[in-house]
């Protein structure tokens, strides 16, 4: 991972790196997508195809999500490579 910013915010760290976020050494990695939990695409598909369909079941069981909000999720697969859950934030408008 090819680090672009570092900073703080509110006494917590936040580096921005570019590069592949499977690779990254991090204890948690952060997706987006609708308030059902869908992770269909982009980088919410790759997260959930690295750490498996029970990221996906987990996710769904706490729809809705209120948009803006975020649930933390079990790392499944992920766990391997040391990363401890994923927060899925509902950032997108229901999709009717």
């Amino acid at each position: 991972m090819n680090r672009v910013h570092y900073g703080r915010y509110k006494g917590i760290e936040i580096i921005v790196s570019e590069g592949d976020i499977l690779d990254s050494e991090v204890e948690c990695i952060a997706v987006s997508g609708n308030p059902q939990g869908m992770m269909g695409g982009g980088v919410s598909a790759a997260v959930k195809a690295a750490a498996g369909e029970s990221l996906q079941d987990e996710a769904t069981e706490c729809a809705p999500i209120v948009q803006g909000r975020t649930v933390i999720l079990g790392p499944y697969a992920l766990a391997a490579k040391g990363i401890k859950a994923v927060a899925y934030s509902a950032a997108l408008e229901a999709i009717s």
